[in-house]
């Protein structure tokens, strides 16, 4: 699937806010429980917390046919601050385009390497993009344990 990828606009925060609440409770549903998922995201967030987001991190989003099917953001360090592609959307490549994208990104920021704490959904994922596993790790979302990964990437390759 061809999908165009380009920094995130203001007036993209609603599809963001929808598709992220949307993708968690019916992507990630697979590995969590209903509860987990509740803590992770209880709500759609409002379009000025994603504003705030595109403000503070450099955030692509995937579009075709005029509509957001994922989103990307990179915060400092090469820290990749989260991953989302909208459920409909989901082994149509649309990751793999946001992912290479944000590779051209680092490399021309001159990023030695990529981190991030990935879910157990989004694992896989990672380990195909050539992310390696560093270790298992907790977080937390309002009082609920969540299994993540901690994994990097080598930019230097």
């Amino acid at each position: 699937m061809q999908v165009a990828i380009r920094k995130a606009r203001a007036e993209d925060a609603s599809a963001v806010a929808r598709l992220f609440h949307e993708t968690v409770h019916r992507v990630n549903v697979a590995d969590y429980t209903p509860s987990q998922l509740q803590s992770w995201s209880p709500r759609i967030r409002p379009d000025s917390f994603w504003r705030q987001r595109f403000r503070q991190h450099q955030v692509f989003v995937a579009v075709t046919n005029e509509t957001v099917v994922g989103f990307v953001e990179l915060g400092s360090h090469g820290y990749i601050e989260a991953l989302f592609v909208h459920h409909r959307f989901q082994h149509q490549g649309v990751g793999r385009q946001l992912m290479l994208a944000l590779f051209q990104v680092a490399r021309a920021q001159k990023e030695v390497r990529l981190s991030a704490d990935v879910s157990v959904t989004a694992r896989p994922f990672f380990q195909l993009m050539g992310f390696q596993l560093v270790r298992r790790t907790k977080r937390f979302y309002r009082n609920r344990v969540f299994r993540q990964y901690q994994m990097v990437r080598n930019m230097r390759r």
